[in-house]
């Protein structure tokens, strides 16, 4: 009884001893140049300018096609797409900030000879609340942005294909604003050392609940229903506006242990860098 009640009130912890977060795993690459951050500065760097040109074009179809670039907020889609540029467009600084600070010549002899490794130049030795804020993006992130990928393509591009035809043109918008962002999360999933932690799952049911009451709350203030899947009279099945809600936050657990098992093989196949710091390692000479 002891054991079980010990377990129940550490299930829910943020991280642990064998999972702990390290602020060089947001600016220090695993694969495959574990000592060079300018890779990613330079993968994120890029990540951002597609990003913010889509994002801009966007606003700009959204003003002519609904009259009022404001209307791009309220849809899950773009939620998930605002979410992944202000992950990338913090990750991105952090990057920078580092790489600048490894880039200073060193005062010490000693420390000027020595080989380079992975630092935490100018941070703290333990990842603080923003370190973790962005950690926690980053799983949210990953599972938004698959999730609206699939769910776009295969229910909300597909059903309107199958029932009117009318979906089923290719448009360069929906491959860039509702795909490329699936490729973004999978090559930041390769490069990253942040590990995606399972009982994290609850701040992804929690983002996207939140959407989804923000959703109903704008279908009483507006009148109208953000998505034709939520809407009886024209979803495909009068069933699927009832299991949208459930179903879009079962949809978002599993892709998040999708996520999770993904992280996991790419750990094994590509035998990723340990997350030990340079901190780590002068701990233990002092221990020695």
């Amino acid at each position: 009884m002891a054991v079980r009640a010990a377990r129940n009130k550490t299930w829910f912890r943020l991280e642990d001893d064998q999972n702990r977060l390290r602020p060089s795993d947001l600016y220090i690459p695993a694969l495959p140049f574990p000592q060079h951050p300018w890779v990613f500065v330079v993968s994120r760097g890029l990540i951002l300018i597609h990003g913010y040109v889509v994002f801009g074009v966007a606003l700009n179809a959204y003003g002519d096609m609904e009259g009022s670039p404001g209307r791009f907020f309220i849809y899950n889609s773009n939620w998930s797409y605002v979410m992944l540029l202000l992950y990338f467009s913090a990750m991105w600084v952090l990057s920078v900030y580092h790489w600048v600070e490894r880039s200073k010549p060193l005062h010490s002899p000693a420390l000027a000879s020595a080989p380079p490794v992975p630092s935490d130049v100018a941070l703290p030795e333990r990842a603080n609340w923003f370190h973790k804020l962005l950690w926690l993006t980053y799983e949210t992130a990953l599972t938004a942005g698959w999730t609206v990928a699939i769910l776009f393509w295969l229910v909300i591009k597909g059903m309107g294909c199958l029932r009117t035809g009318e979906d089923c043109e290719w448009h360069a918008y929906a491959f860039h604003g509702h795909g490329v962002n699936t490729f973004w999360m999978l090559t930041e999933l390769v490069f990253t050392r942040m590990r995606i932690i399972p009982t994290h799952v609850v701040f992804s049911v929690c983002y996207i609940v939140t959407w989804l009451t923000f959703s109903i709350w704008w279908h009483s203030y507006a009148g109208e229903w953000l998505y034709d899947v939520q809407n009886p009279q024209k979803a495909m099945f009068t069933w699927m506006s009832y299991v949208f809600y459930p179903g879009f936050v079962l949809a978002y657990i599993l892709i998040f242990y999708a996520g999770y098992y993904t992280d996991r093989t790419l750990r094994r196949l590509f035998k990723k860098q340990p997350r030990a710091t340079a901190v780590d390692a002068s701990a233990k000479q002092k221990d020695n």
